[in-house]
């Protein structure tokens, strides 16, 4: 009993001495109160066997030794019995105590463990939930993050169908304006070339150079069987590229003068000359046009030249040479503003050096001219000097 005193008050000194918790910290104080009652009875538990184990102890001694062993005890006496009623007695209730005790700490240690079950069971259905509340939080903002992405990307094939499609209208915007300031530009401005035309006005002038270089010389030399001087025969070449010349202005002029009016005024029905200025963008497609459909009417022209030059039939040089005369001469017509072939100076007229050259001597007054020279347009600059054959000194 002593001894059971001195623990509990050192129990009680203990406990007094102990820092309380705070009260926030609910779950440390459940925690250490669970830990001191399963301590108490633990303390209890020992103490009782260790008194148990006491009385035993005396019981065995007084009957294994005083008793067996001493001849006087014999016959025991009152005190004896009392006295080892008590120590039974003793035994019995220490004994009782030690297995009270031990029921006692295997229902409290069950209790304690329903407990922590019970508590991480609530823990783990509060995990499991939170789990959950974030697995749903986590879904809706992925669902979020897709419906957003999705918009995005809408919004960005959007912007880059309009952005395609501006860029393509500008494009085409800045085309037209490009080929109606070239236009414009062009017009009525033979200075300004359009170097992808094959048919440029330069280019036009070599080919007309390379036509008196080698099929007017074939030309020449088919009629040198006829019996005709060699002035007769260059100026009968010259006169046949004249009449083309000026049959290629009056058609071209009339095919333009047609074109405008069908376009300005379709109710006309028969050709009339143009009385009010035709406005650049009218006049600048149909020369464009013309250009389109010069082989249709080069081929046009070139029957109605041979059809004039029957006798010239089975002359296939000179039917290359009109061929060619006819091609370049329409060519030239249809320019804007249209070339010009230069036939003058007349006969004992002094020329100019710097526009004709001398055929085959040289002299100051012209004799005859051999071949045209050519201008960009009518007074305009030369292109290509002309050929002509002066007088003998």
């Amino acid at each position: 009993m002593y001894m059971e005193r001195q623990f509990r008050k050192r129990m009680q000194s203990s406990k007094s001495t102990e820092v309380e918790p705070k009260e926030s910290d609910e779950t440390k104080l459940i925690e250490g109160t669970k830990r001191r009652e399963l301590k108490w009875h633990m303390c209890r538990l020992c103490l009782a066997c260790k008194l148990t184990c006491i009385g035993w102890v005396i019981l065995a001694y007084y009957v294994c030794v005083e008793k067996w062993f001493c001849k006087e005890l014999e016959n025991p006496s009152f005190e004896f019995n009392v006295t080892m009623l008590t120590l039974n007695s003793v035994c019995v209730v220490f004994g009782a105590a030690y297995f009270c005790s031990i029921v006692l700490y295997i229902i409290e240690k069950r209790r304690h463990n329903q407990d922590k079950l019970s508590e991480f069971q609530s823990e783990l259905d509060q995990l499991k939930e939170e789990l959950r509340m974030k697995d749903d939080t986590l879904k809706r903002e992925q669902l979020h993050l897709e419906q957003r992405i999705e918009e995005e990307k809408v919004a960005r094939q959007t912007a880059e169908a309009r952005f395609e499609m501006e860029r393509t209208e500008k494009e085409k915007a800045l085309t037209r304006l490009s080929a109606y300031a070239g236009e414009k530009l062009r017009l009525n401005n033979p200075g300004l070339a359009d170097l992808s035309d094959e048919n440029r006005p330069n280019k036009l002038a070599e080919k007309f150079s390379e036509l008196y270089d080698n099929d007017w010389t074939d030309a020449l030399e088919s009629l040198a069987d006829t019996n005709q001087t060699e002035e007769s025969q260059t100026q009968e070449l010259l006169h046949m590229l004249q009449d083309i010349y000026d049959c290629c202005l009056e058609f071209a002029e009339r095919q333009r003068t047609r074109f405008i009016l069908d376009i300005t005024k379709p109710s006309t029905l028969k050709d009339e000359p143009l009385d009010t200025d035709v406005p650049g963008r009218i006049l600048s497609k149909v020369i464009d046009l013309q250009k389109q459909t010069a082989s249709d009417a080069i081929a046009d022209i070139r029957n109605y030249v041979l059809a004039k030059k029957e006798n010239f039939t089975n002359n296939t040089s000179m039917q290359k040479y009109l061929d060619r005369c006819t091609e370049y001469c329409w060519i030239m017509a249809i320019q804007d503003p249209p070339m010009m072939l230069d036939f003058s100076p007349a006969q004992n007229e002094e020329f100019d050096k710097e526009i004709f050259r001398c055929y085959t001597r040289n002299g100051e007054n012209v004799e005859f001219v051999v071949w045209p020279a050519v201008f960009l347009y009518k007074d305009g600059p030369l292109v290509t000097k002309g050929v002509l054959q002066p007088i003998a000194k």
